[in-house]
């Protein structure tokens, strides 16, 4: 599975412990495909919205972590369960493989590895070589709200409307 394989080595389980490492290596360990078929089974009837909502609610919810800011504040981290997270994987990945193409003219990122920090230092670059006496933050704010008008209403909306699929 090679969505199983994006998890950064060490990256922390959900409410029930089990990490992303545990899965790739009951997998590495089973000695034919009767476990692997399980696993995309259940990812399927979980993407599929197979399950009631009682146990979409469980398999929804995470583990609350506060890691503490520079700054003295607090940012609170949610890590769901490790198949969620799996799950998800395997959508964005279906999803950016057929629609990225649609997405990419009018939106940074999609489907193109640091996409979107390559526009974040352009930006930057254009606004820190602005003449004297142009207020960089009054151009941030309304190029951010004429593109999320333009983009989000008119364009990015309708090729995302996808049908159910298995993956």
């Amino acid at each position: 599975m090679k969505a199983l394989r994006t998890f950064p080595l060490g990256s922390s389980g959900g409410p029930d412990g089990v990490t992303p490492q545990h899965t790739r290596d009951l997998l590495a360990g089973s000695t034919d495909d009767s476990l692997q078929q399980a696993l995309v089974d259940f990812l399927n009837l979980m993407l599929a919205g197979a399950f009631d909502q009682e146990i979409s609610s469980i398999i929804s919810a995470g583990r609350l972590i506060a890691l503490s800011k520079k700054d003295g504040g607090v940012r609170p981290i949610c890590v769901s369960y490790t198949l969620r997270r799996l799950a998800a994987k395997c959508a964005n990945s279906h999803v950016i493989s057929r629609r990225s193409q649609v997405l990419q003219p009018q939106q940074l990122g999609v489907g193109v590895s640091g996409g979107t920090e390559a526009a974040v230092h352009a930006a930057r670059r254009l606004v820190s070589n602005l003449p004297a006496g142009h207020d960089t933050k009054n151009y941030i704010n309304i190029s951010i709200i004429s593109s999320l008008r333009g983009i989000l209403v008119r364009r990015l909306m309708p090729p995302c409307r996808l049908r159910r699929r298995r993956f």
